[in-house]
């Protein structure tokens, strides 16, 4: 079956502008890839198709999403029948050839812009010939007129793909910028209003986690990030009676479900495989009364039993913040999102990329955690880090206690380093703090119990051991 149609004109050798070329790729790229629709979204509606027929897919894959369901050729095609328009927009033959006809679905977002700009040309060409007609009706006010269909060409030329926005001169800003500054102090002094770990020095020095950021906690395996992501969408739930959504790709629900209730109850309820042959029916008891109070948190969790993609997980944000208000997201060991192969690692970056910027358009906190694994030749490497360091608004970093141990023996040992790498705003960049579990969260060691740290040395005794004095 030809995807071509024959062109449609307007005038004497003139072709409204359209291309089908690329409104038939960005399709087929949606239909190939998971996650590419969040881009597509993002760009262009459905009014921005030529074709009905196209337009009648997209708006097939829009309501696919709403369900909550992935965008590809048997989800789109039930969509279809449901509607009775499978036939009318050619039926399998014409959506498996959608498919055939992209390049790569890496290049979706010039294929979009393509569609956006013949989508701006036709609006223009509409504009001027309703211009041109009323121009013809001779108005009263010539100078109204003018200044009316002007305005109309203006606002046309100064929209942006995908609205994007742009530079913002702040000389026009005015009384809208002294409002904004307040705001923004306002918003530094509320930190309690903030999300937070519940760990008050460490969000005191953080100020909070402000709204529209990601955060990334780093750390060796054993070292308590999942335990601290946990935490802190917990604190979202239970203390701020607000919400939060935990995706978990490591843990299954119940699982997932089980350490949420151990953290809630500060390790009273331990559903743990010991526990329960220890004394099955109080383990089920305890859990139960626990869980009756869980349930009634706006809380949302997924666990790893559902493939683990950023498609399907930007998509999940968008729908609790829609539907449920949650603004606090935590994505547990993000790197299980890709294999480690090299095109994967790209794929990450563009992930890391679609989170940050996601955070912002929502005004959310998106923390995720990221593992830090040894590697060949005894040096460390962060596995997923460097791209999520690079977009992360707040960067954390959970290491042992003693740096002169192996992995192993920090381990084992109850206490860790959490590092603050980066921040936002504020001055905590470079803090240390000393965690240890207890009660199955992780909470700041006491000053009074902390091992005093050895005395600096003074300038000639340093200078002394530098030149074996």
């Amino acid at each position: 079956m030809s995807l071509y149609a024959p062109e449609q004109t307007v005038g004497p050798q003139r072709v409204t502008p359209q291309d089908t070329v690329a409104e038939q790729a960005v399709l087929g790229a949606m239909l190939l890839e998971l996650g590419v629709a969040e881009i597509v979204f993002g760009i262009l509606t459905e009014a921005d198709f030529y074709r009905e027929h196209h337009r009648t897919i997209f708006r097939a894959m829009q309501a696919v999403v709403c369900r909550r369901e992935p965008i590809d050729l048997i989800t789109v095609s039930a969509e279809l029948r449901r509607e009775a328009l499978f036939d009318e927009v050619g039926g399998s033959e014409y959506l498996t050839a959608l498919i055939g006809e992209v390049p790569t679905a890496a290049h979706v977002r010039p294929y979009a812009r393509r569609v956006w700009e013949c989508a701006r040309l036709r609006r223009y060409i509409c504009a001027a010939m309703e211009s041109v007609n009323d121009a013809y009706a001779q108005p009263a006010n010539v100078g109204d007129f003018l200044a009316e269909k002007a305005l109309a060409l203006t606002q046309l030329a100064e929209e942006r793909c995908g609205d994007s926005g742009g530079p913002v001169h702040l000389a026009d800003l005015g009384e809208k910028g002294l409002a904004e500054m307040d705001a923004y102090v306002d918003d530094l002094s509320d930190a309690e209003n903030m999300p937070g770990f519940g760990i008050p020095s460490l969000d005191h020095a953080l100020g909070g986690l402000p709204w529209g950021s990601l955060v990334t906690i780093m750390g060796f395996i054993g070292f308590g990030k999942s335990t601290l992501a946990l935490q802190l969408a917990l604190e979202e739930a239970w203390h701020r009676h607000r919400g939060a959504a935990i995706f978990c790709g490591e843990m299954p629900r119940m699982e997932l479900e089980a350490k949420l209730l151990e953290l809630y109850t500060g390790s009273v309820v331990r559903v743990t495989p010991s526990a329960v042959r220890q004394d099955p029916e109080r383990t089920k008891a305890l859990a139960r009364e626990g869980m009756e109070a869980i349930l009634r948190f706006n809380l949302a969790v997924q666990g790893s039993e559902v493939p683990f993609t950023y498609g399907g997980i930007t998509r999940d944000i968008r729908h609790l913040h829609r539907t449920r208000g949650i603004r606090l997201f935590v994505v547990d060991a993000f790197g299980n999102l890709a294999t480690g192969e090299r095109e994967d690692v790209l794929e990450l970056k563009s992930a890391a990329y679609g989170l940050r910027s996601l955070a912002g358009q929502l005004g959310a906190v998106i923390a995720t955690t990221s593992q830090v694994t040894a590697g060949r030749g005894g040096e460390t490497w962060t596995q997923w880090a460097t791209e999520l360091d690079a977009q992360s608004h707040i960067t954390l970093r959970l290491a042992g206690a003693d740096d002169t141990q192996t992995i192993e023996e920090q381990r084992a040992q109850k206490r860790v380093k959490l590092i603050v790498r980066k921040v936002r705003r504020g001055d905590a960049t470079g803090r240390k703090f000393t965690l240890t579990r207890e009660g199955g969260r992780m909470v700041e060691v006491d000053w009074v119990d902390r091992e005093p740290p050895p005395p600096a040395p003074r300038r000639k005794e340093r200078e002394d051991a530098r030149y074996g004095v």
